[in-house]
């Protein structure tokens, strides 16, 4: 059997598991496997996406970036067991920072050791049309999501002014003349059109490494919170954050939190039993002190690493 394989790529919030589950509606009728890999120890979007992906072969890869060696060999094992399934699509959720340039290199690998079954189809890439002109100068990783994907998203334009699309669609364009741009709220696109028309990118080397991880803290609590003293929390630790995403227990009952930018996002969750958030840091060591002032200030005890 043919598997063909799609990386999804795309930074910190951007809309990737929102991507993903329209993956997992527009392939209902289809035989497909997923691999989600989230930096945190829980990975969130894995448990965001289950309840949908139910018959569907799922492996959650958490702990690092799979193109760093940190998790690499997980990734390639993943990779073989999914080589196995009788699936016709595997699609792979990389995390917010991945840099995929080694893509077509890690499957040869994995072809070597059995899992000659995969064939890249290539890459999509979901951009934020809020920050991605921003943080694309800041971010080097950015420009090398865009460079090795065949489609871009140019997701969330119901935030943003048809002059941030127009600056955005240029910069794609310039860091990959051959990309095919899409444009649209919530990831609402045909992604089947998408993926037929994809074209694997260049192989390239994956710049994630053990020493440009980013500075993450999970945090956990089993005590209720005021909803006041969680958006408290989350505007205090907001500046010091690209990324904020789990649930939280409340003293009116559990909510999946997602902050990206300056964008929070609180909606009532059911079955949450405990707090499980993860942080992703813009100031480096600095997050560990913002963290731990605004849990004092706005938590009172419901918060701990």
């Amino acid at each position: 059997m043919n598997i063909q394989t799609v990386l999804i790529t795309g930074f910190l919030g951007a809309g990737k598991t929102t991507l993903l589950e329209r993956i997992l509606e527009a392939y209902k009728n289809e035989k497909i496997g997923i691999i989600v890999n989230d930096f945190g120890s829980v990975n969130i979007d894995t448990m965001l996406v289950e309840d949908k992906a139910q018959g569907v072969p799922l492996v959650p890869l958490s702990g690092g970036s799979v193109f760093c060696a940190c998790i690499k060999e997980d990734f390639v094992k993943a990779l073989i067991s999914m080589s196995r399934e009788p699936i016709g699509y595997l699609f792979i959720e990389a995390t917010g920072l991945a840099d995929p340039g080694g893509m077509p290199g890690i499957l040869e690998s994995v072809a070597s050791r059995g899992g000659d079954t995969l064939t890249y189809r290539g890459a999509v890439c979901v951009t934020d049309c809020t920050v991605f002109a921003e943080l694309s100068d800041l971010l080097p990783v950015l420009k090398s999501q865009v460079k090795y994907s065949g489609a871009a998203i140019i997701n969330k334009i119901d935030l943003a002014g048809g002059g941030d699309v127009t600056k955005i669609k240029e910069i794609l364009s310039e860091i990959n003349p051959g990309i095919t741009i899409h444009i649209t709220s919530f990831c609402n696109v045909d992604i089947k059109e998408i993926v037929n028309g994809l074209q694997p990118g260049a192989d390239g080397v994956s710049s994630n490494t053990q020493a440009s991880r980013p500075v993450t803290i999970s945090l956990s609590g089993t005590k209720p919170m005021e909803p006041s003293g969680l958006r408290g929390f989350l505007d205090a630790v907001e500046p010091c954050a690209y990324r904020i995403k789990g649930f939280a227990l409340t003293t009116e009952g559990g909510v999946k939190v997602s902050l990206s930018g300056n964008l929070i996002e609180i909606e009532p969750w059911p079955d949450v039993r405990d707090t499980r958030l993860f942080l992703v840091s813009k100031t480096g060591l600095g997050l560990y002190s913002a963290v731990s002032a605004a849990a004092d200030e706005h938590c009172r005890g419901c918060l701990s690493v």
